[in-house]
């Protein structure tokens, strides 16, 4: 999650949140918005903003710079829409001045690209103290709900606050909290916690979690489940740790992986700054026509 006044790190406690760049804090309320803001993304369906916001915004999601336009202020990447934030996002024109003008260059960044209007892929990044909790998921097609199942993993596991937590047995009391919805939808799940001493989480699907080692990289969910997925009510989510030296984790949806080679996607893993990482991996997939084979969701830490 990014600052939305400055773009910076929103680091999250046990407490509440703040920007780590300038120690603003974020009220309970906004915090919980912005997450949701993220999960959600679509400006389709929230009320057209009557005034102008005026300002300068970032995205919580992946912290491009957010656009006014007829009625909306919205991300022209991800579709994260803050348009239900406005007045919560009040607090944030007393954020203090960055020192020397600019934010302390992040630790994480995020894309997603859909292929259609309405894609199902969904991610989201969140600051521990300590660590990062990074999360994918891509709504099965050819079912209904695929993306509202994709939404409520990332919803579940928002307000998680242990590090240490069991990520498998989560994703399994996701699964049958979601199946046991009316007309639920199914999706994939990788969730991966990161911090300086390694990597731990746990997948269903085809959804992937590698470390990049240079021009070399490790999949983490190398052993997962491709199938039941969660929303079954069967999932068996598969478990991964490892505490290998890496210069970049890489979260990410099979409209990824799929249609990218491993070497490509390692190199482009590793560049610097990691916001041009994330922006390359996800253009890297596009036609020449400009358009996607499928939906694309990333997260890319280190």
């Amino acid at each position: 999650m990014f600052c939305p006044r400055c773009g910076s790190v929103i680091e999250r406690t046990s407490v509440g949140a703040y920007c780590r760049a300038t120690g603003a804090e974020l009220s309970i309320p906004l915090y919980r918005g912005l997450v949701q803001a993220c999960v959600t993304r679509s400006a389709a369906w929230v009320p057209r903003l009557p005034f102008a916001v005026g300002g300068s915004w970032s995205c919580p999601g992946c912290s491009c710079t957010l656009v006014e336009r007829d009625g909306a202020l919205a991300c022209p990447s991800c579709r994260t829409c803050l348009n239900r934030l406005v007045f919560e996002l009040v607090e944030f024109f007393v954020h203090p001045a960055l020192k020397g003008g600019a934010a302390v260059g992040p630790e994480l960044a995020l894309r997603i690209h859909d292929a259609a209007r309405l894609g199902q892929d969904r991610a989201i990044a969140l600051r521990f103290t300590g660590g990062q909790l990074l999360v994918v998921a891509d709504g099965a097609g050819g079912i209904a709900g695929g993306a509202a199942a994709a939404e409520f993993v990332l919803q579940s596991l928002q307000d998680v606050q242990d590090p240490n937590a069991d990520w498998s047995a989560l994703l399994v009391g996701i699964d049958r909290q979601l199946a046991s919805t009316a007309r639920s939808g199914e999706t994939t799940a990788v969730v991966a916690y990161v911090n300086t001493t390694g990597v731990r989480g746990a997948s269903v699907g085809d959804s992937s979690a590698w470390l990049i080692h240079g021009d070399t990289f490790t999949d983490l969910t190398s052993g997962q489940s491709r199938k039941p997925l969660v929303g079954s009510g069967s999932a068996v989510p598969v478990s991964f740790a490892s505490e290998q030296k890496f210069d970049r984790v890489l979260l990410g949806s099979d409209g990824l992986f799929k249609y990218l080679p491993a070497e490509r996607i390692c190199a482009l893993s590793v560049l610097s700054p990691i916001d041009a990482a994330a922006a390359a991996l996800a253009n890297a997939v596009r036609l020449p026509s400009g358009s996607l084979q499928d939906d694309v969701a990333l997260v890319v830490a280190g």
